[in-house]
Order: C-alpha cells, then sequence, then structure tokens
C-alpha cells in the first residue's frame, strides 16, 4: 500500500494545514496535541467535601496507615463537632484516627482539658507536667512562650520526655 504524504503526517503525528486556492497545498506542520477529553462535570458537594476530606489526609499530612491523627473539638457548635466527626471517620480509610470531642470549656482560646493533652502525649508525658506542677499552669496559660518554643521543635528532633526535667518554673 502507498502511502500519500497526508498518511505520513498523520502517521508522524503532525497537522497539514492548507493555503490558497491555487497552490497544490502549502504546509504548515505542527505536532498534534493529544484529544483533550471534555472537563468533568462539577461534583456534588458532598463528592467536593469527601474529595477535600481526602486530600487533607493523602495530601497535606501525608499520612500513612500506621501512623495516628488526633482529630478533636469541643461541643460548643454542633454543626463543626459533627463534621470534624465525620472528618475523622473518613480518616479511618488513611491512618489510626483518635477521636475527641468534650465539652467547652470556656471562652475562644481557652486551653482545652488535660484529657486532650493525655490523647496528644499520652499519659506519661501529662503525669510528669502534673507532679511538676506545670499541667495547671499550661491549662492556665501561664506556659504560652515555653509551650511555643516546646512545640517548634521538630519531632524527631528531641523526645519531649527530655525538655520536661529540664523545668524548673
Amino acid at each position: 500500500m502507498k502511502l500519500t504524504r497526508r498518511d505520513m503526517l498523520q502517521k508522524a503525528g503532525v497537522v497539514l494545514v492548507a493555503f490558497g486556492a491555487g497552490c497544490t497545498f502549502l504546509s504548515s506542520c505542527a505536532p498534534v496535541p493529544p484529544r483533550r477529553e471534555e472537563p468533568a462535570p462539577p461534583l456534588p458537594p458532598g463528592e467536593q467535601r469527601d474529595r477535600a476530606i481526602d486530600d487533607f489526609f493523602k495530601i497535606n499530612l501525608g499520612v500513612r496507615r500506621n501512623e495516628r491523627v488526633l482529630v478533636f473539638t469541643d461541643d460548643q457548635n454542633p454543626v463543626v463537632a459533627r463534621e470534624a466527626q465525620y472528618v475523622a471517620k473518613r480518616g479511618t480509610a488513611y491512618a489510626e484516627i483518635i477521636f475527641l470531642r468534650y465539652p467547652r470549656v470556656g471562652p475562644s482560646a481557652t486551653e482545652p482539658p488535660k484529657e486532650l493533652w493525655e490523647k496528644a502525649f499520652g499519659p506519661r508525658i501529662t503525669l510528669e507536667l502534673e507532679e511538676k506542677g506545670l499541667m495547671r499552669k499550661i491549662l492556665q496559660k501561664k506556659l504560652g512562650l515555653l509551650m511555643n518554643m516546646i512545640t517548634c521543635i521538630p519531632p524527631n528532633f528531641v523526645n519531649p520526655a527530655f525538655i520536661l526535667p529540664s523545668l524548673n518554673l
């Protein structure tokens, strides 16, 4: 089978454009862009929410199945509390989820209760904080600057148990 110039251009992945009525053809060749698929229709709101939550766990947090994620909220706003619980439930596909909903402890910016600290750091650390008289100060926000310094230390850099014994406040 003899290939025409047009067949060869198509096989090469280029477009042939002919100009002028009197010319046999003048050609301009360019790579053929892949055929674009029609954009997908927008997702319904529920699916958008699910995708956002999934992306949060997969991309933003980058968690693995063997890692734990603490999702917490107070019960001040029932809508927010339900959403937090939904995020926790959805997150079980990506990591071990620890969910805590606690009663409102006071006005905005009040430290969460000791129970949350135990979920986050474990009972050994919170017990040590109590023994050193620091838990009460933390909950009263009297150690704000110190806690900011501790939380800025990368978790793989130092174990909080090594910091706490040196605190003499």
